[in-house]
């Protein structure tokens, strides 16, 4: 029992902001931007093509393969009790080029998370204090499926990102873990904006849903992950739950 507490801690306490406050100066697991490093010609362009053919009902991993020149998996971690992690499947990841996608609800400031949140470890946390959560069980998992055939019809998005074989293999972000140091960090995080006139045939495919109607604006959030070495065959990705951006 108390084993499992400590892993658990271990993992959660770098989406804790106390904890993160404190640690700021200190921890090597927190990555410091400067907010000009930021800016990337990263897109949601970037995976058009992928999208398409996943559209034109091509097999996810292959097709990934075939137009981004790899693709992804989940199982067990390499780091000892860190459960699942994801792995480069085959292929190869250049530098600075979009890996995956972080699924879940998007949540805007004053909706109601709190319950959600208990126990939860995948909800990702936006600059602005926009949440995503990526978890695929329990109530979070209920909520999605809601929202999501509430908005069938003119917001259409994947639901399938809960299962173990999703349509879209990118949409496993939220699995990708915590480096163990800083040395192996080989992702980051990067917020993108989904434009108002984005193809609304690959909206299906897109592994995100905004819980509040009337917070819907013309662009959506869409939160992903890119590289930041070139990443080989049978690589664990990892990221930083704490990216800071300073002016």
């Amino acid at each position: 029992m108390l084993r499992s507490i400590k892993l658990f801690w271990r993992n959660y306490k770098h989406r804790f902001v106390p904890w993160i406050a404190w640690n700021i100066q200190t921890s090597p697991r927190i990555v410091i931007l400067n907010e000009t490093e930021d800016k990337s010609s990263v897109s949601i362009d970037d995976i058009i093509p992928y999208l398409r053919a996943l559209s034109n009902g091509e097999d996810s991993l292959k097709s990934c393969e075939t137009t981004l020149g790899f693709s992804l998996e989940r199982h067990s971690s390499s780091i000892p009790g860190l459960g699942r992690g994801v792995f480069i499947r085959s292929g190869e990841c250049k530098l600075g080029q979009l890996v995956a996608l972080y699924p879940g609800t998007i949540y805007h400031r004053g909706d109601s998370i709190l319950l959600q949140s208990i126990s939860n470890k995948f909800i990702f946390r936006c600059r602005d204090g926009l949440l995503i959560d990526g978890n695929d069980r329990g109530l979070s998992r209920i909520l999605f499926k809601s929202c999501s055939s509430r908005d069938a019809m003119f917001y259409p998005s994947d639901s399938n990102w809960f299962t173990d074989s999703p349509t879209n293999c990118l949409s496993i972000g939220q699995y990708i873990n915590n480096a163990p140091n800083h040395s192996s960090t080989n992702t980051r995080y990067i917020e993108l904006e989904i434009p108002s006139n984005f193809p609304s045939e690959l909206r299906y495919f897109i592994p995100n849903v905004v819980f509040s109607v009337d917070k819907r604006t013309d662009t959506q959030r869409l939160v992903a992950l890119v590289t930041t070495k070139h990443i080989t065959t049978g690589s664990e990705l990892f990221s930083s739950y704490f990216t800071l951006l300073t002016e």
